[in-house]
């Protein structure tokens, strides 16, 4: 398996953060669009598959594609020890049935809209030993940076669903002001979509700097021992964006 930090973006992400990652190091792997789901998010990492419990959880329907059959391929090369899982969730432009595999591991919970996470997950997570911790945000990945620094995880996040389940679970988190994301075919995108962390380091999909909480961003990874960087002068963008 290799050691290189593997990142997943859409097909949407503009080729400067496309080329300043793969210069920072990362081995990029760019997701194509998927049959079924919005077209704003249809090639979204996040919206399209979920890694965790040693596995890769994918639609069947959307491995009848050639294109997303030949990502999930390049993925398992680079991380061998996945055991790919094909889950019979069907494909959907409509919330919040598009949400299946929208959730992330934090600590030892699950943290998901639990009624609409897929259920193959769900199984995964209890023979793994994972609680599950529901909240009312159903694109939890997507509105979250998940910080999983060696002092402890952490949160940043726009949503106050998100800000009171961090609060109940005694996590680190900063609330910033919604908005300030590019999301083609959106109003806005979120902020879990446009950043993820990796080595000491969270990384976003442009420049923090042009969000209004830019300087509180800066503050609060400097009390996790970690500190933030951008990959682009530009907005940030949201590219549904997995390191893995």
């Amino acid at each position: 398996m290799s050691s290189t930090p593997l990142l997943l973006l859409s097909a949407t992400t503009p080729n400067r953060i496309i080329s300043s990652a793969r210069s920072t190091g990362f081995d990029v792997i760019i997701m194509p669009p998927a049959p079924g789901m919005a077209a704003p998010v249809a090639s979204h990492p996040d919206m399209l598959l979920f890694a965790g419990f040693g596995s890769l959880f994918v639609r069947t329907a959307h491995m009848a594609d050639e294109n997303f059959a030949r990502a999930i391929h390049e993925i398992l090369l680079r991380r061998p020890n996945f055991k790919l899982i094909e889950t019979d969730d069907t494909p959907s432009d409509k919330y919040p049935a598009d949400v299946c595999f929208n959730c992330f591991v934090l600590g030892n919970s699950l943290i998901c809209r639990a009624d609409a996470v897929s259920d193959a997950i769900k199984s995964a997570a209890s023979e793994a030993g994972t609680s599950l911790e529901s909240m009312a945000q159903g694109y939890a990945k997507c509105s979250c940076a998940v910080i999983n620094a060696p002092s402890g995880d952490a949160i940043i996040s726009s949503d106050l669903s998100v800000i009171a389940l961090t609060e109940r679970l005694k996590i680190p988190s900063l609330k910033i002001t919604p908005g300030n994301i590019s999301l083609p075919g959106y109003d806005s995108g979120f902020i879990g979509g446009a950043s993820f962390y990796s080595n000491g380091v969270l990384y976003f999909l442009g420049d923090y700097h042009r969000h209004p909480d830019g300087d509180a961003i800066d503050a609060f990874c400097r009390s996790l021992g970690i500190r933030a960087e951008s990959l682009s002068d530009d907005i940030l963008f949201d590219a549904g964006c997995l390191c893995i």
